[in-house]
Formats: C-alpha cells, structure tokens, sequence
C-alpha cells in the first residue's frame, strides 16, 4: 500500500458520503513500496475539518522496526513513519526522498548521495549520513537476525554476503558516511537498478542515538523517532496502533491527513463490513465473493491497484505425467488464463503471460 500521507483527502466534501476504499487486488502485477507524489489538492476542493483516517491493517504488526519489517501489517505503517534515500513517482521513475541528488562513478560500482538539507527526526534533531551508516551495518549484523539481510546481498553492497556468513565483519560493508551529509555506497559489481532497491525499507536508516539508547524498546510510543510524515503516538496490542502527523518532515507541506489509526483485523468480512458502516475509511481486505457485490452496489468506492507479483499453479514434476516436460508444457498451453482470471476468481487480476509482472518499471 501507499504511503498514507501521499493520498488525496479521503474526507473531502467532493467524495460520496461513503468514504474512499483501496483494493490491491490484481493477480500477475506487489507494489508495498513507497511512492513520491504527495497529497496535492485540486484547486477549490473543500476538505472535512477533522483530516483523518482509520484503516483496516490486516494483522497485528510483528515490530514497527524498519530492520524487521517483513509483513505487509508492519510496512503498512512503517512506510508512513520512515523514509529512505530515493522513493518512485506515479510513474515508476526513482525520485530524491532523503537524498537531494547522487552521482555515480564511471564504472557504476560507487554511489554518492547527498543528502538534503536540513532534514529533521521527529524530534527535531538532524538525520545524518551516520544515521544511514549505523542503520546499514546493523541490519546486516547477523548477530540482530534482520529477514532482509539477504537484501544487501542481492544489491551487491561491497561485503555484504561475506559479512552474512560470517565471513567478514559488519564495519566492512560497502557504506560510509563521508560527512554529515554525504553517504558513499560501493558495490562489488555494477548493477544497473540499484537505486529502485533503496526504495525497500531495509535501507531506511534510523537513529543512532536512540536504537542504542533503548534497544529493542525504541519503537516504543514514547521512545520512537522517525524520519517520514507520521510519528507513532500509540500502540495497544492487537488493538490498534495511532500514527499523528509529523512536522518536521521535509515535506510536511503536502501531507493532508493528520492523524491515521490502523487496526489489527484479520477477517475480510469483518473489516468489509465495518467498511460499509463507516467505521474504516480504507480496506485492502476483501474476500472474493463480495468483489462483485462492491462492482455493482459502489463501484466508486473500489480501486484495484497493480502488485508486482505473481500467483501460479505449480506441477509436482516428482510424479507422472508431470515429470515429462511435454506434458507439463501441454497443460500450460492448454489453460485459459483469462478464463481463471476473470470469472472463476473474478477479483480483476491481470492474466499473467510472463513472470515479470507488467506493473514493472519499464517492463
């Protein structure tokens, strides 16, 4: 899902008094990754007086920690509360977030970012190169067992699969913080997407002083700091987590709502129904058999929103016939994909005909 605070008013007077709902629900094309563009409101648009917003978030979210995010319930809210050194456009392209702008060396194996002036934690306090630094090395530790470690690894960052297996230690990761704010990344071969990489939130960084100050508790309410447009202000297990706006974000001017709780559901038809109430503003949960209900009774209310990801049926290829390539292959020309896509799951995927999903930056 989208960052929160780069949505439009779902509370504007120009919505039907049925408020807004985003379906991610496209099969074949996962975008969980931020985006860029911000809440810019049209001209003459006259907004609600209380900007806010409550949102089903699927399930109790296992750690607010960007090192530890590895379900949709954590990015869901991490993604509001933390930002990286580059984010996308509505377009795909990699746009500067907390990075300015960066240069790469000739042979592409080096990356300098430089870091925007004047950005601030939530607390007011700088966000430094350092901070980058710290959070990078820490995460690659396999001492802190982060889930996306590997990730450093698949982005070539100099080291990275040494330091995972043991090998080397984490001070010898391919990242230093030249100055206060300047970041030098260095990857042991050149890879031409790197930079959408940065976009994941294992390369957010945090900060030093506090992750070290309270440890695992730094996430807590009253201990946390973050870097995006929403700060956490409460959090009651399997309950609700409340994030409030953040005014020292650098882009502060363009977030529209002022405080999002999200709550832990994890029945769809639950949270379909406290939807239709009111009670929630904005559901990416729906199960398949009220989609074609929501087409027909509020279609304005339903969007669905590509994933880069892929659903398939798979061949157990230990067993006959489906050990025999042909076979296997004869089957998949045989399969009507828009036949399973469009009326027997009939939630608006995208029949799949590639594994890259079409959601994909120039695919």
């Amino acid at each position: 899902m989208l960052p929160l605070h780069l949505l439009p008013s779902l509370l504007s007077s120009t919505y039907p008094s049925q408020q807004a709902v985003k379906l991610s629900l496209i099969i074949g094309t996962l975008f969980a990754m931020p985006s860029a563009f911000a809440a810019d409101i049209p001209t003459g648009t006259q907004l609600a007086s209380q900007q806010t917003l409550v949102r089903g978030n699927f399930d109790e979210p296992p750690s607010l920690d960007p090192a530890f995010s590895s379900t949709g319930s954590s990015s869901n809210v991490i993604q509001d509360m933390f930002e990286g050194l580059v984010s996308f456009d509505n377009d795909g392209n990699v746009v500067p977030a907390l990075a300015s702008h960066w240069d790469v060396s000739q042979d592409g194996k080096v990356y300098t970012f430089h870091l925007r002036p004047n950005i601030k934690w939530s607390d007011g306090s700088p966000i430094t190169a350092q901070d980058f630094e710290f959070e990078y090395k820490r995460l690659i530790d396999p001492a802190l067992g982060a889930p996306y470690a590997w990730y450093y690894s698949a982005a070539k960052l100099l080291n990275a699969n040494d330091i995972i297996h043991g090998k080397k230690s984490s001070d010898s990761l391919g990242v230093k913080a030249l100055d206060s704010q300047t970041l030098q990344i260095t990857l042991e071969q050149a890879l031409p997407y790197f930079t959408q990489m940065l976009i994941h939130e294992s390369f957010f960084p945090t900060p030093e002083n506090v992750v070290k100050k309270y440890g695992k508790n730094w996430t807590s309410p009253q201990n946390i700091v973050t870097s995006s447009a929403y700060v956490l202000k409460e959090h009651v297990i399997n309950e609700k987590v409340v994030l409030e706006r953040n005014t020292h974000y650098w882009n502060d001017n363009k977030t529209a709502i002022n405080k999002v709780t999200y709550l832990p559901l994890q029945d769809a038809n639950s949270e379909y129904n406290r939807f239709r109430t009111g009670e929630i503003g904005l559901t990416g949960s729906v199960s398949v058999d009220k989609i074609a209900e929501v087409k027909k009774s509020a279609p304005e209310t339903l969007v669905i929103a590509p994933k880069i990801a892929e659903y398939y049926y798979g061949f157990n290829t230990t067993k006959s016939p489906f050990d025999d390539a042909r076979v296997r292959k004869a089957f998949s020309y045989a399969i009507d994909r828009d036949v399973i896509a469009n009326r027997i799951l009939n939630m608006g995927y995208t029949p799949a005909y590639t594994f890259t999903p079409p959601a994909t930056a120039n695919y």
